[in-house]
């Protein structure tokens, strides 16, 4: 199973967008969770949640202590989703993460990269997808398609998990491409031309998200906790 939970507040239509660019071939369900976290918890969340009650999209709104808290209550309702739903004895439940300020593209094509990553053992049964900037920088994200199976909850933000076994791994954003999508420096050494394939903004058809900052609602120009934990994990 396939699940795409939203994570939003004050997005606007931006949701909306955001919601559309999820129900692709393969997501069994949409949840969108709408509230603020942190000191702004009582605050009333958005009332465009309302507007995305529709088959395949769940919607939930509240305040948490952090994003963390409302990331492992995302989690859960997930995991409860698919025990619940599941149509085979297939254990496994693939999460893909997204802000409510992001699209998916290229959303139609990700299960064929679900079933090959299965085939695959990795820290948390996921892999890494690209993530473009509005000024064309990208950063490859280890932690936006995760299986929520082998999650027990959120430590930090999106960038750190502790797994069933207590095992607490990071999953930290790396950048990739500078502004323009011109390739990144990586440290000290040097670039050569095998680096490229790594190096490099998404293909035509290669499943990516699009983080669409620019586009918010001026008033929301707060820097979000999960930006400001970037360099925390690096």
């Amino acid at each position: 199973m396939i699940v795409a939970l939203i994570s939003a507040y004050r997005e606007g239509a931006l949701l909306d967008s955001c919601v559309d660019s999820a129900m692709r071939r393969g997501i069994d369900a949409v949840c969108v969770f709408e509230g603020p976290v942190g000191p702004d918890t009582n605050a009333e969340p958005y009332s465009s949640h309302n507007a995305l009650r529709r088959d395949g999209v769940w919607t939930y709104a509240g305040g948490w202590k952090s994003d963390a808290a409302k990331r492992t209550a995302m989690l859960e309702w997930a995991q409860k989703h698919a025990a619940i739903n599941a149509k085979t004895d297939d254990p496994s439940l693939w999460i893909l993460w997204l802000d409510g300020d992001e699209l998916l593209l290229w959303g139609e094509y990700l299960i064929d990269h679900v079933r090959r990553a299965e085939q695959e053992s990795t820290g948390v049964g996921g892999f890494a997808i690209r993530l473009v900037e509005l000024d064309g920088s990208v950063a490859k994200c280890h932690g936006k398609i995760v299986r929520g199976d082998l999650i027990a909850r959120y430590v930090e933000s999106s960038y750190q998990v502790e797994l069933h076994g207590g095992m607490v791994i990071a999953l930290p954003n790396e950048p990739i491409c500078g502004p323009g999508g011109t390739p990144a420096a990586w440290g000290d050494r040097e670039i050569v031309l095998e680096d490229l394939a790594e190096l490099r903004p998404p293909v035509a058809g290669e499943p990516h998200l699009l983080h669409r900052t620019m586009l918010r609602d001026p008033s929301r120009g707060v820097e979000r906790l999960h930006e400001a934990e970037k360099g925390f994990y690096s």
